[in-house]
């Protein structure tokens, strides 16, 4: 079982980040290569995501934008899209995401951003991550905890004691769960947060509450393998820590919703 053979599913997005060491000056982060590299890539990547968007971010000094995505290149149908800032680079999509459609679109980006990179013989990532954000409505008022339990098999309590003695609802209106453990393939971390938002619907946009999931396979500093040349497997290695996660959490009453 894939994640595209799912009729329903509940991705609200996949990203995919990379962001690698820019030149200190006086302290502070300043890339003068940013600028030829936002040129160099729009012409590169420009038949595949011909929409380009400055986004409010643009007027941050570059001195304090480290990490800030600034530009955003869509495709024709808005989605899948990229996006560049002072030293990040990100691939983003959403509905009609397929792994090997998006594999393939991060590994052409990222072998374009070597490629143009003034200074490609010095070019040093230090992170790279591939996260997935999943959503499945709430009905109003319905118990957070009994969801978890039935349908993802996660088990969370507080001491009743707590609500019982002081009169308070113990169905939580609001939660944010977040955990890290150690990965070895690929290594670095599994980050795993858990919460209750809201989510638009795609198709009338309204909003609805919702248990949101995110799933992040995140390596850094000396974890991160060497790109471009070992990206692919990577990305396989994240991948299938991702899948096997999500159709853990999902096994039972959620994946026949979904399919």
């Amino acid at each position: 079982m894939t994640l595209e053979n799912l009729k329903n599913k509940p991705l609200i997005e996949a990203i995919f980040d990379i962001r690698w060491y820019i030149k200190q000056q006086n302290q502070r982060s300043i890339d003068p290569n940013t600028p030829l590299i936002l040129g160099r890539l729009f012409d590169r990547i420009n038949s595949e995501y011909p929409k380009y968007e400055q986004l409010p971010s643009s007027v941050v000094p570059d001195n304090m934008a480290e990490g800030l995505v600034k530009h955003r290149f869509r495709s024709e149908k808005d989605w899948p899209l990229v996006q560049l800032g002072t030293g990040i680079l990100t691939v983003n999509d959403t509905e009609n995401y397929q792994w090997k459609v998006f594999k393939k679109r991060i590994i052409d980006v990222v072998n374009q951003l070597y490629i143009i990179h003034p200074s490609n013989e010095k070019f040093t990532p230090r992170q790279v991550l591939l996260k997935y954000i999943d959503a499945v409505d709430l009905e109003f008022e319905e118990n957070v905890y009994k969801f978890l339990q039935d349908k993802m098999k996660i088990n969370l309590s507080l001491n009743p004691s707590l609500f019982e003695k002081n009169l308070i609802d113990a169905n939580p209106i609001q939660f944010d769960l977040q955990f890290a453990f150690k990965s070895s393939k690929p290594k670095g971390t599994v980050n795993f947060r858990l919460f209750k938002g809201q989510k638009a619907n795609n198709q009338d946009k309204e909003t609805t509450d919702a248990l949101i999931w995110e799933t992040t396979i995140q390596s850094l500093e000396s974890d991160v393998p060497q790109i471009p040349f070992h990206l692919d497997t990577w990305l396989e290695d994240a991948h299938s820590v991702a899948h096997d996660w999500f159709f853990t959490l999902i096994e039972g009453d959620l994946l026949r919703r979904f399919e």
